[in-house]
């Protein structure tokens, strides 16, 4: 998208005023400064800047340039950009596991699902037998559902496996 400037700081000693007249916010979706964190710190041959980000949302994520231009003339000026990602954790109760049967005899087979729910950006979701990484050619490919929100996406995997010797190591196999 276009760049927009959310935040601007003129140093108190070009401003010639109080601290909230050299301070200016710009209305920026999903931009809201705190305040009480911000700060300014200037040292003998540079400064220091920090800007706090409050209520954040998916809307704030994007690319954020901090541009510094010398007071005077030739008015020299440096700039940096960073990406910064908001993440959504899996909603309360992800991943869930849903198995074929709970009792599987020798040679007989089970089918593994599983969901991680609402989250961004999508859970990869693996499967482990006793604690051993099941290899990715031996489950289903990873499928991802765009929730009706069109932000949030829900992850689902399928797994298929007959029962052998090596995966009893008690009476019981532990999937996960």
């Amino acid at each position: 998208g276009m760049a927009e400037n959310y935040f601007r700081l003129t140093p108190p000693t070009i401003a010639k005023s109080t601290i909230d007249n050299h301070r200016k916010q710009f209305q920026t979706a999903g931009v809201k400064i705190d305040y009480n964190t911000t700060s300014y710190q200037t040292l003998p041959q540079s400064g220091q800047h920090t800007v706090s980000l409050v209520n954040t949302k998916l809307s704030t994520s994007g690319v954020y340039r901090c541009q510094i231009t010398e007071a005077q003339a030739p008015f020299h000026t440096e700039q940096q950009d960073k990406n910064l990602t908001i993440i959504i954790q899996p909603e309360k109760g992800s991943p869930r596991i849903r198995v074929s049967k709970t009792v599987v005899s020798l040679g007989q087979e089970a089918i593994v699902e599983c969901w991680s729910d609402r989250s961004k950006p999508a859970a990869d979701l693996r499967f482990f037998i006793n604690g051993n990484r099941v290899p990715g050619e031996k489950v289903d490919d990873l499928e991802i559902f765009s929730e009706s929100d069109g932000q949030l996406e829900t992850s689902y995997r399928k797994m298929r496996f007959t029962v052998r010797d090596n995966h009893l190591s008690a009476s019981s196999l532990v999937v996960k």
